[in-house]
């Protein structure tokens, strides 16, 4: 953990770093179940939030497996 940060992070120490990918899963649960499946705009909601989650797996892929503790650059965040 980097010590340089804001002492208001200090709490966030061993938070799961893959999380997101049951939130996201349980979105796409919940919304196939009680969503309008024939309205377009669920299904564009749905796969720019998946576009963003998969961002998200990119950078944390980035920080575990790779090593790179910065992750992805901000610009492609």
């Amino acid at each position: 953990m980097r010590t340089d940060g804001p002492k208001s992070h200090l709490p966030k120490a061993g938070t799961p770093t893959m999380g997101g990918a049951l939130i996201l899963l349980s979105l796409l649960f919940a919304t196939l179940l009680w969503a309008d499946c024939a309205n377009r705009l669920v299904w564009i909601v749905l796969g720019v939030t998946f576009a963003f989650g998969l961002i998200g797996f990119y950078d944390d892929y980035l920080k575990l497996v790779v090593g790179n503790s910065r992750g992805l650059v901000a610009r492609w965040k």
